[in-house]
């Protein structure tokens, strides 16, 4: 193990191997020390980081350790970087089905995917999510050590597996607060041939919430579908968006050629009631949703939300919120299912607010990932469990991680 001073703390630990890891934690445990996980650091914006703990790093901890294209599925060391998955998966025409987002583009402009562990232990995806399902639901296998100091080993490398306990699962989402990851295995799928977006310009928001539910119905496979409000238009880089001067309503489709050409054509008899249709193909279509999957952060003194919610009462929870404590256009994703929010930093009552809105509405969840303050004092970060669901966490850090070593209070204060 090697340690070394850094800028934002007193020093890090590199793990270049599982005993290495394995050490490290050993040793946390045996001194008390708590840990701070991370692999490229794309999402240390993310919840309650303790500046003052030593920081883990698993960047040296990289590598594709079997990828099997006939298979559909690739097994990776946790700090391998998304983007060398990204180039093998592409090579084969295949892809991570879930479209992970590009948190670095998103926390601070500059494009940086992150690793597969870190992907896997925030269970963030993109606008396919609501056809493909999320990085959980592509989580085969995993190797890991506990906050313990005990290696252990889940899953397998086929979709139907009865090896032990569903470990995937239960660590996918819980932002390394349980155990380090050190080899994971995933689902792939095979990429789409070609990708058409459906666009139609000017709906508000009630119109376009009905009509992202009708759309998102059919029998014809969307596989996204989004709501711009004006400025966000404006701001696109894809020309046929930035030129509308209003709101866009889109939806997308994607398949074979012939596939996808007969499904737009049968669309876009419906989308014509509800205004003229645009039609935008492959390569901007590509463009405009990885936009759309990884929004711009936008003001630096604004907090940045990402709110996950029951599609049809996105609209019911602006209203609740209300424009004024919004601080610039929200995006809507997920066919009404995610909401990217700029809200004003250090502002309780409009986080509470938020809160408050999500419960009335029938639940939901929200993360904070991007505060807008350079301060990183303790705020709430989450959204409130349930008094059950948080019990249940917490029982889980007991056993994981009886010393509080990994993580602690990255999520919540007590787990």
């Amino acid at each position: 193990m090697q340690t070394f001073p850094d800028s934002d703390s007193d020093n890090i630990s590199i793990a270049r191997d599982e005993k290495d890891l394995e050490d490290c934690i050993r040793r946390s445990v045996a001194e008390d020390t708590p840990l701070s996980i991370e692999g490229l650091g794309t999402k240390r914006a993310i919840g309650n980081v303790n500046t003052e703990h030593r920081r883990l790093s698993l960047e040296k901890l990289s590598g594709i350790v079997d990828y099997e294209p006939n298979e559909l599925v690739l097994t990776a060391r946790a700090g391998t970087p998304l983007s060398e998955i990204h180039s093998a998966l592409s090579s084969e025409q295949q892809q991570l089905a879930f479209e992970p987002p590009d948190m670095g583009l998103v926390i601070s402009g500059n494009p940086n995917p992150g690793t597969i562990g870190g992907l896997l232990a925030t269970n963030l995806s993109g606008p396919r999510r609501f056809v493909a399902g999320a990085p959980r639901d592509h989580f085969l296998g995993v190797k890991g050590i506990s906050g313990r100091g005990e290696p252990f080993k889940a899953g397998g490398r086929v979709v139907k597996n009865v090896t032990g306990y569903d470990m995937c699962k239960l660590l996918a989402g819980s932002y390394g607060t349980l155990a380090v990851m050190t080899e994971v295995t995933v689902k792939v799928l095979p990429a789409p041939e070609t990708s058409v977006s459906l666009v139609v310009a000017g709906l508000d928001q009630k119109t376009a919430q009905k009509a992202l539910t009708q759309w998102t119905s059919t029998p014809y496979a969307i596989s996204g579908g989004a709501y711009l409000l004006e400025r966000l238009t404006a701001n696109s880089s894809v020309p046929e968006i930035s030129v509308l001067d209003q709101s866009a309503t889109i939806i997308r489709i994607e398949g074979t050629a012939v596939s996808v050409k007969s499904r737009a054509d049968f669309l876009k008899q419906d989308l014509a009631l509800s205004g003229n249709v645009i039609e935008i193909e492959d390569g901007a279509s590509t463009s405009l949703w990885a936009e759309i999957c990884s929004p711009q952060p936008g003001p630096g003194d604004c907090d940045l939300w990402r709110v996950s919610v029951p599609p049809s009462k996105w609209v019911h929870l602006l209203e609740t919120l209300g424009r004024e404590s919004i601080e610039d256009d929200p995006l809507v994703d997920w066919a009404g299912g995610l909401l990217w929010l700029r809200l004003p930093t250090d502002a309780e009552m409009v986080r509470e607010r938020l809160f408050s809105a999500m419960e009335e509405i029938g639940g939901g969840s929200a993360v904070l990932v991007r505060p807008g303050s350079k301060e990183r004092t303790p705020r709430q970060s989450f959204s409130p469990l349930f008094a059950g669901v948080h019990t249940l966490n917490r029982r889980l850090k007991e056993n994981f991680d009886p010393k509080r070593i990994l993580n602690p209070g990255r999520m919540y204060p007590d787990i």
